[in-house]
């Protein structure tokens, strides 16, 4: 069903797509979210149960799109229901189809996309480090834990990941919290495609989130023939995950040897066992690409933590 109008949101709580207006059962819509490539997001809430939470509808919103939305909706949303619940992913409640449109309604997450933080907020390296580690670490246990064996995210880029607005009271600290959203589905490509996708775009994600870190140079001895040769490879994506746990467990004692402010009364850095992970820090430290300081990694970046 091709619509070639902007999503909207009608007086009396329901969704105008393609003219037709839409009403959800036990929901009345409030806001029209955002639409993109695979359909429309509303923001809206439950009629008995008061609370917030966010309809998705799978639309064709571009001329050149010939997927069947209605699969490609339901694979999404069994995919979403079937990985292991987390609090940073998203969870479905319930789904089903209207006037051959179909939806889902899931948590409702206000904030705004990680690409938009990074744009807005120009957050520091310590709350970028901690985001991309709980997005990493996130995303591996809910699919290794998976009722759909083999399962992935799949399109995990910046697009994807929603960050807390930073002026809610409820924001806890400086730590960041996020929402996993809008699987991506291997439904009209191959599961092996798919998670050769998913590794590329996270890769991708976590070198932006880290700049100026770069991680394929700090971790290169990490990268040994065996995952030179399997990371491409889906078969390859445990070994893969296990790269980036692996790196995100070092990556903090990393900096700390830099002789950040917390520890320059030290005057040297800490021995590693592999070098050339300081030697990249002392080059970009000394190249002025690289800031360790309190501004840098943000308050409250201890030891301790």
């Amino acid at each position: 069903m091709q619509v070639d109008i902007v999503p909207s949101v009608s007086t009396d709580g329901r969704a105008i797509i393609g003219g037709s207006l839409l009403k959800f059962p036990n929901v009345t819509v409030n806001a029209l979210i955002g639409y993109g490539a695979n359909g429309a997001v509303f923001r809206a809430g439950h009629n008995f149960l008061e609370r917030d939470i966010a309809v998705k509808v799978w639309l064709k919103l571009r001329a050149n799109d010939r997927r069947d939305k209605f699969f490609q909706g339901i694979e999404e949303a069994r995919k979403i229901a079937q990985s292991h619940p987390s609090d940073n992913i998203v969870r479905i409640y319930d789904a089903g189809e209207i006037d051959g449109y179909f939806y889902a309604t899931m948590d409702y997450f206000p904030g705004i996309t990680a690409r938009d933080w990074l744009k807005w907020y120009q957050p520091p390296l310590r709350r970028r480090l901690v985001l991309a580690s709980g997005v990493v670490h996130s995303l591996t246990a809910a699919m290794d834990r998976s009722v759909r064996s083999g399962a992935v995210h799949g399109d995990p880029h910046l697009g994807n990941i929603l960050v807390r607005y930073p002026w809610l009271p409820a924001y806890p600290s400086p730590y960041p919290s996020y929402l996993i959203v809008d699987f991506g589905t291997s439904a009209f490509t191959s599961h092996e495609k798919s998670v050769k996708r998913h590794w590329r775009v996270l890769h991708h994600t976590v070198k932006i989130l880290l700049q100026p870190l770069d991680i394929d140079v700090l971790w290169s001895h990490m990268k040994t023939e065996h995952y030179n040769n399997t990371a491409a490879n889906w078969m390859g994506a445990a070994l893969t995950s296990k790269w980036y746990h692996d790196f995100f467990d070092e990556i903090k004692p990393m900096l700390d040897s830099m002789g950040a402010p917390w520890a320059r009364h030290e005057g040297r850095l800490t021995p590693y066992p592999d070098d050339c992970v300081r030697r990249e820090l002392e080059r970009l430290v000394s190249s002025g690409k690289l800031k360790i300081d309190s501004e840098t990694l943000g308050d409250g970046w201890t030891r301790e933590d």
